[in-house]
């Protein structure tokens, strides 16, 4: 529970300068948190702000926006840190625009979805997700895992029905940017008999044998 008090503060210009500029008008509102729980601090909020606080209810309001803040330096933060978004080195403002624009969708999509396990933990993946999405996400999940066993099994010289694609792949990266490859390829192969209603079929690659990095 909230004591929400407000009232209105009249800023003047500095002395010798108060011919060039004029009064301002700013509304104070003051919440402090009455009876707050042992394991944290009180609330205690001091806002200042220029638009208008005539009752109440606007003083509720402007604190509800004050609230966000919280939200809005988390998307950020998903921004910079996760979508690297300080790290482009793009060259022209087409580029660096349309970048930003995805990086801000992405941003968003994981904050919400952040905020979303927070408030309603008990919340389904239908809340979120198509069911499109949920079955590209169910089919592409584990395949990670099994990307990593794939290429474990072709290093040590196990793997069967290797592709050229693959074993080039291997001499060429890392066994984790291998395995997210593989992951990749199959997920979007998924995605695609999705989404064209196709059935998958094998094709036996040509007779190569697995060597050791």
């Amino acid at each position: 529970m909230l004591s929400i008090r407000y009232a209105t503060m009249t800023v003047r210009p500095p002395i010798g300068k108060q011919k060039k500029y004029i009064n301002q008008e700013l509304q104070v509102i003051h919440a402090q948190e009455i009876n707050p729980p042992e394991d944290r601090e009180r609330i205690n909020w001091k806002l200042i702000t220029n638009l208008p606080v005539k009752n109440h209810a606007d003083a509720v309001h402007k604190l509800g926006w004050y609230s966000k803040r919280w939200k809005i330096e988390t998307f950020f933060r998903t921004l910079k840190t996760g979508c690297r978004i300080e790290e482009l080195r793009l060259t022209t403002v087409n580029r660096l625009a349309n970048c930003i624009a995805l990086c801000c969708v992405v941003a968003w999509r994981v904050s919400w979805l952040t905020m979303l396990a927070r408030e309603t933990p008990e919340a389904t993946p239908a809340a979120v997700f198509t069911e499109t999405e949920r079955n590209v996400l169910d089919s592409s999940t584990p395949k990670l895992v099994g990307a990593t066993a794939v290429v474990q099994h072709a290093r040590n010289g196990r793997g069967r029905n290797l592709t050229p694609w693959l074993i080039s792949l291997i001499g060429r990266k890392s066994p984790k940017l291998v395995a997210v490859a593989v992951a990749n390829k199959a997920a979007r192969i998924a995605c695609k008999l999705m989404v064209s209603g196709e059935r998958y079929q094998c094709v036996a690659p040509p007779a190569l044998t697995a060597v050791a990095v």
